[in-house]
């Protein structure tokens, strides 16, 4: 409490602190980046914010499967991930039934009466404005009806309505699908991405606000959008330069008898280029001599050809 008027805050500024240090630590092998990380994971344990610990555990978890296994191990175990969270959300109604009562500090109640809002405007939501007044009619406790949903995407959806959850939730999805497929990829910012992306299930701090949490978001996935923008157009450029040529095999050219084309000339092969082979590297260009002398010598070659 003492940096920012909530300790939930200073914990998703501190969890993206510790992952961004414990990476620069490993990196460069400095011992100022492993205070930092021991600063930033101390004062993240301080918070007390159990979503911030989660989203930094996973991120260093990312981070660690790709650096040892490769990115087919992030590939399973982004999968078996988010198959984990989809069904404790799937699940966690029915729990009530066997006595077992999760409320996440109330969060059930309030992503419950939020869903009991977005149901009487699904179309096109209540739009922007107070969360928690848009709820609160719907929130049985109340202790709870100054709160919000605390949950990013039930947010979107209560503001824009299904259209508008729906492109906020592809939008998150479509970033680390890309990044996920693609042949090389930034697995720091990945990892932060990715605590970020499951710290807006428990948290009301989504994008596009001017909050600090949703600046550092923001960057987060932009840089994302950036970078997977600029591999596929380093690919493409790659690809138009080693595209395949289309050539006629001259050994089935020929006339029938009656002096027309034969149907062998029509046919082509495919022919593969070789990368390695002197028409395909390239070759740089001859420094162009500025001198003095050069230019004289280039004026008289111009003057006696005229």
């Amino acid at each position: 409490m003492s940096l920012t008027n909530n300790p939930n805050t200073l914990a998703q500024i501190l969890f993206a602190g510790t992952i961004a240090s414990f990476v620069l630590s490993v990196r460069t092998d400095r011992r100022a980046y492993g205070v930092f990380t021991g600063i930033c994971a101390v004062g993240l344990l301080a918070t007390g914010s159990r979503a911030s610990v989660l989203s930094a555990v996973v991120a260093l978890a990312i981070y660690i499967v790709y650096t040892r296994g490769g990115q087919t191990y992030l590939r399973a175990t982004l999968g078996l991930l988010a198959i984990t969270i989809v069904s404790v959300l799937i699940l966690l109604p029915s729990l009530n039934q066997f006595g077992i009562h999760v409320t996440f500090t109330g969060r059930v109640q309030l992503w419950t009466a939020t869903m009991h809002a977005i149901a009487e405007r699904p179309i096109v939501g209540y739009g922007l404005g107070d969360a928690s007044e848009m709820i609160n009619t719907f929130v049985d406790d109340p202790a709870l009806q100054e709160f919000g949903p605390h949950n990013s995407y039930l947010r979107m959806t209560l503001h824009l309505g299904i259209f508008g959850g729906l492109s906020y939730l592809v939008l998150t999805g479509w970033v680390f699908l890309r990044h996920v497929t693609a042949k090389r990829i930034d697995v720091p910012f990945v990892a932060i991405g990715a605590g970020f992306a499951i710290n807006q299930l428990f948290e009301d701090n989504m994008m596009f606000e001017p909050t600090i949490v949703s600046i550092v978001m923001t960057v987060v996935f932009g840089y994302l959008v950036a970078d997977h923008l600029h591999l596929r157009r380093t690919y493409r450029q790659e690809h138009r330069n080693r595209r395949p040529i289309m050539r006629c095999d001259d050994s089935d050219t020929g006339l029938n008898t009656n002096g027309s084309m034969s149907s062998r000339s029509s046919s082509r092969t495919l022919v593969r280029p070789d990368p390695t082979s002197a028409r395909y590297v390239a070759k740089p260009k001859p420094k162009r001599r500025t001198n003095r002398r050069s230019r004289r010598r280039y004026g008289r070659r111009v003057r006696r050809e005229r």
